[in-house]
């Protein structure tokens, strides 16, 4: 699945358009007199300038090396114009080592000395973002057209999480299993990219590449601790329905 949704995102990446034309826009030919303008006429089928819009998704962390889980995501948008708009976020998630990290605290069954690599799960996060939403396009896909807007998403985000700063204080050899605090809250901001495919007026196909930034308590060496910047990229898929 995480390969999939990986997939996905490079995809979008490399064959959606890079130009858009919004409605309006016009363009200089060098072989046209230079008084003329020529316009490209782009006109939106689904507008977003007051609507409201709700999102249902799930998804995975994609960027941590001894982790892995899912997650369950809602959201609540509203555009206060055609290109920006203000979204509300939540995200429950269900984390824990993968089989990586665990084979190193064991010592892969006792065959190796064990490590205890320092690993941060998040537990939930809750976000504000503003979105902007400057690139707009369609997509002919088996003799139908798709209508599509690539959004840009930057806010605040408050982002409980836990982690095994406690064990690697005092570490033990004969430990063979990772052991986690209690989940703490910390704030930092999010940057989200997004890819929205119109099934309908009301009904669209959403995918998004998430990053959210905060602190959390890490060892900082000779037995103390410090805050220290962390960081995790989630991979989106979900619906939506506007009105």
């Amino acid at each position: 699945m995480q390969k999939i949704l990986v997939n996905l995102i490079v995809f979008l990446l490399l064959f959606t358009p890079r130009l858009f034309a919004e409605e309006g826009s016009t363009y200089e030919f060098g072989w046209l007199d230079k008084d003329k303008e020529v316009y490209v006429l782009q006109n939106r089928e689904y507008k977003k300038v007051n609507t409201i819009n709700l999102n249902v998704a799930f998804g995975m962390p994609i960027s941590e090396a001894f982790v892995e889980g899912t997650m369950i995501q809602a959201r609540l948008g509203y555009y206060f114009w055609e290109s920006w708009g203000l979204e509300l976020l939540y995200s429950k998630n269900s984390e824990d080592t993968n089989t990586t990290g665990n084979d190193l605290v064991s010592g892969y069954g006792g065959s190796v000395p064990k490590t205890t690599p320092w690993v941060n799960l998040v537990d939930s996060y809750t976000g504000i973002i503003v979105n902007w939403s400057p690139f707009y396009s369609k997509i002919n896909l088996f003799n139908a057209i798709v209508y599509l807007d690539w959004t840009f998403g930057l806010g605040a985000v408050s982002v409980s999480s836990k982690n095994n700063t406690e064990q690697m204080l005092n570490y033990s050899a004969g430990s063979a299993e990772f052991a986690f605090t209690d989940a703490k809250a910390s704030t930092g901001f999010l940057f989200q990219t997004s890819w929205i495919f119109y099934l309908s007026k009301s009904f669209s196909i959403r995918a998004d590449l998430i990053s959210i930034n905060y602190s959390a308590d890490a060892p900082s060496g000779s037995g103390t601790t410090s805050k220290q910047s962390v960081g995790e990229w989630d991979a989106v898929l979900g619906v939506g329905f506007r009105f």
